[in-house]
């Protein structure tokens, strides 16, 4: 289980539109909510991680929040975090932004952060592409060298991506769905070593209310389409 918070004016970060976030009054609340979230729930075994902000509405995606600030964010909460006594994972988003972070926080005056880098070709973009074949394509021609490349950040994840596509196939969805899956997990770096700048990923989500879903974990596995054992090369 990993703590989060979104800020980035969408339905996810539980206020739509405008948003304030980005004031220094706001930034410095933010950080003392985290230290004590953090007191609270460090002692639960269900706890391993805590991510500052999910999804931040950056200049990256025309959002008011400059990298400067978000930056100067981590740090101090990084800090705070520590100063309570947590010594799990802490994880930062990218803003939408790879080229931020080379060389951020990294050892050993930062331990055990992991810069985190959400994939998914729904929403627009690159990876959003109108022949379904071809975004799993994208993922492991494209997305798997791509984060092969973030060598000065040797701790990134995937912490979100899924099966959504703006054109699933209308037929054999089944088996598109299952090398879409494997593709991405194996882009993702889940079968890679550890020698992988990427170390891996999250499906989001594990269940939703709907049944056959590209976004229902649990679905895939009692439909077929996500496999119960990923040990192969989902891009070969």
């Amino acid at each position: 289980m990993a703590l989060l918070v979104a800020k980035n004016g969408h339905d996810n970060s539980g206020r739509t539109g405008p948003i304030n976030w980005q004031q220094a009054a706001n930034v410095a609340r933010t950080v003392d909510v985290l230290g004590n979230l953090t007191h609270q729930v460090m002692g639960s075994p269900a706890v391993k991680g805590i991510e500052f902000l999910n999804e931040p509405w950056t200049t990256a995606i025309g959002g008011p929040i400059q990298f400067s600030t978000l930056k100067s964010f981590y740090t101090s909460a990084y800090s705070r975090v520590r100063s309570v006594g947590f010594n799990g994972d802490v994880w930062i988003s990218d803003g939408w932004d790879n080229n931020q972070w080379n060389g951020y926080m990294s050892p050993p005056n930062y331990q055990n952060v992991y810069i985190d880098v959400h994939l998914y070709h729904c929403f627009g973009g690159p990876r959003d592409l109108p022949d379904p074949y071809a975004n799993v394509n994208y993922a492991c021609k494209n997305d798997g060298p791509m984060l092969d490349g973030l060598t000065q950040r040797d701790w990134s994840v995937v912490g979100e991506w899924s099966n959504c596509i703006s054109n699933p196939p209308s037929q054999n969805f089944n088996q598109w769905a299952q090398a879409f899956t494997t593709g991405q997990w194996t882009a993702y770096g889940a079968t890679g070593t550890n020698s992988r700048p990427v170390k891996g990923g999250f499906f989001w989500n594990f269940k939703i209310e709907s049944g056959n879903n590209p976004w229902n974990y649990l679905a895939g596995i009692s439909g077929g389409w996500i496999p119960k054992n990923f040990n192969f090369n989902g891009c070969s």
